[in-house]
């Protein structure tokens, strides 16, 4: 028994293949076009050739010139491919990129998220998974997908290894009028007002909290500047040290915890410059007397070094 079984599966809106090119036109729309933006299901029912609807593809017959390339910079997936016949395949990830982004935004807002969108380089889709005993709902719910609201298919699927069910719609387009029927049945967002409304809310929400962050983040900050002002002054008054801003050339002291003693290390650094920016080189000792020491005598050090981003430097 293989990891996954499909327990039942019905497509909508494909046609049957047509081997042969059923047009000689020149059809009104360029494939570069496609390359650059993509293309919607509305836009390919103006082409004046005939237009196929498969499973893997839209095929647009009529003569076309030879293409090259084919990636869709809108999707980042290759999206078109020329035929044997001179016709041109349309990957379905190339069509309606807008409308699958508006359902992807709107399965986010969903209060409860019950539907989860994918996307991939071969399709789009929204997954609903529940336990293993649960099929029988995924079957009924399966049952009430609107079907005519886009093209595409629905199955669902049952992992028993994992003890899991999903019932997925794979989503190939979505025609206009159909655009919110369709999002309202996932997500209960049923109009564009409805979802300005939420994404303007989401954001407030978004700006609230980010803000709060930014506080807690000050606060943080303030609370290390103070501890730091703290720990500066007391090594001063014990051991006469201060607290200084390093520079290239010269010899220091730093004190820091070992990260899995938490214990206090003692380090000579030598401080240098390159490409632009200032670089410790440091060994380090048991004692703050014996790092002082070879501070003041200037012992060479070996070690590459790190780039300073903020440690405290004594002298």
């Amino acid at each position: 028994m293989g990891k996954t079984e499909t327990v039942s599966a019905t497509d909508n809106g494909y046609d049957t293949k047509h081997k042969l090119n059923l047009s000689k036109a020149l059809p009104n729309i360029e494939p570069g076009a496609i390359e650059r933006g993509g293309i919607t299901l509305e836009q390919i029912g103006a082409i004046n050739v005939p237009v196929c609807y498969y499973k893997t593809q839209i095929t647009v017959h009529g003569q076309f010139e030879q293409i090259k390339g084919g990636y869709c910079a809108a999707t980042g997936y290759k999206s078109i491919v020329q035929n044997g016949n001179e016709s041109i395949g349309i990957r379905w990830i190339a069509v309606d990129g807008g409308k699958k982004k508006l359902v992807r935004e709107c399965s986010y807002m969903s209060e409860p998220r019950l539907w989860h969108y994918n996307a991939n380089s071969t399709e789009t889709s929204l997954t609903l998974c529940k336990p293993l005993d649960k099929l029988n709902e995924l079957v009924e719910i399966g049952k009430t997908v609107p079907r005519n609201t886009f093209i595409g298919s629905v199955s669902i699927i049952r992992a028993p290894l994992y003890g899991l069910a999903w019932l997925s719609v794979d989503i190939a387009a979505i025609p206009e009028q159909s655009l919110w029927r369709f999002i309202g049945y996932f997500t209960g967002i049923n109009s564009q007002s409805d979802y300005d409304t939420r994404k303007q809310a989401a954001q407030a929400k978004e700006q609230a909290e980010e803000e709060q962050r930014r506080i807690e983040r000050a606060k943080q900050v303030e609370i290390r500047q103070q501890a730091r002002q703290e720990f500066n002054a007391k090594i001063e008054a014990e051991h006469g040290l201060k607290a200084v801003t390093p520079e290239a050339g010269k010899h220091y002291v730093r004190i820091c915890k070992d990260f899995l003693s938490g214990k206090d290390v003692y380090k000579h650094c030598l401080v240098f410059k390159c490409f632009g920016r200032l670089i410790a080189k440091s060994q380090s000792y048991n004692t703050l007397t014996e790092a002082r020491q070879a501070m003041i005598i200037k012992l060479d050090i070996k070690s590459k070094g790190k780039e300073i981003t903020g440690q405290v430097f004594f002298e």
